[in-house]
């Protein structure tokens, strides 16, 4: 007895390998306990397809499907090399009122029904167990690359960190060394003896022109050696910052001096009063920073100069 013609099409497809609806597969399951003539039925039809794939007549699909359940059923795979010997002996197609002598049968005990039933759920869970490790297999690429990116990130913020903490470091000694210079000024003074403090002007190097540098024609500055303090006097273009930091540093680039808290005297100059005692004989770079709470520090002026100091003249 052929399967009605409302199920023959899942029972194909369950025969097949083929995934059902839940609601399908139970009704085949319980179909096979319950009903005898079914699972002869079952039989017949399965021989059917097994005619159909060795003469070529089962579709793509079909043919991948029973290519994947044979790999998981050798009850099936013996079958099918039962009947492709049988055929190729010279007798004709079984159909479906004849079975192929000494082929192996869908199994009619059901313990053998429950053996076929856990091999196709076996099958099944595997390829769900196959898409899940891909899933996590992803999931876990994907959040190793973000994991790298935040740690990339929070490296580049620690190495920034640690430059700015080194700068303030270098910026602090400088400004504890011109202390300690205007420390010893003052002691000076108050042993009764008058500053000295020689003032100049430096004009900025944009004015000026590189190639006055390059050339050799620095601006100089020649202060007595009994000299106590230089008075700078910086011209900025645009006086619009509220403080301004210096920085003196040699021309190779070793820091000297700074300051912050420059102000402006109003009139487009940044007055500077340094220790003389912290600048010796050589050639200088001075860069003037404008700082302000509205907007970032930035460089204003380059200035070069040079020192010359030299003896005392005796008093006459």
């Amino acid at each position: 007895m052929r399967p009605d013609t409302n199920h023959e099409e899942s029972i194909k497809l369950y025969l097949l390998g083929g995934s059902l609806s839940e609601d399908q597969e139970a009704w085949v399951e319980d179909r096979l306990f319950a009903d005898d003539e079914f699972l002869e039925s079952l039989n017949m039809l399965e021989e059917e397809i097994i005619e159909c794939f060795l003469c070529g007549e089962l579709s793509v699909e079909e043919r991948d499907l029973l290519h994947a359940h044979l790999s998981v059923c050798p009850r099936l795979l013996r079958k099918l090399e039962w009947s492709r010997a049988f055929l190729s002996s010279g007798a004709r197609p079984s159909h479906l009122d004849q079975r192929v002598p000494g082929a192996p049968q869908m199994p009619t005990s059901w313990w053998g029904m429950v053996a076929r039933s856990s091999r196709i759920a076996g099958r099944r869970a595997r390829v769900a167990s196959i898409v899940f490790l891909t899933a996590g297999a992803l999931v876990a690429s994907f959040w190793g690359f973000q994991q790298r990116g935040i740690n990339r990130r929070l490296q580049a913020e620690i190495s920034a960190q640690h430059a700015q903490t080194s700068q303030i470091a270098a910026q602090l000694q400088t400004e504890e060394q011109q202390r300690s210079l205007l420390e010893e000024q003052v002691a000076k003074l108050r042993q009764g003896r008058h500053a000295l403090t020689i003032s100049t002007v430096l004009v900025a190097a944009e004015i000026i022109g590189q190639g006055y540098r390059n050339n050799g024609q620095v601006q100089k500055i020649e202060i007595s050696m009994d000299a106590d303090f230089l008075l700078l006097r910086l011209p900025v273009k645009r006086d619009v910052y509220a403080s301004y930091r210096g920085l003196i540093e040699t021309v190779e680039g070793q820091e000297l001096l700074s300051q912050s808290l420059l102000k402006s005297d109003g009139h487009h100059a940044v007055l500077w009063k340094i220790s003389a005692a912290a600048l010796n004989d050589n050639d200088y770079i001075l860069t003037l920073f404008g700082t302000s709470r509205a907007r970032p520090s930035k460089a204003v002026g380059s200035y070069y100069f040079r020192i010359r100091k030299e003896a005392s003249q005796p008093m006459r």
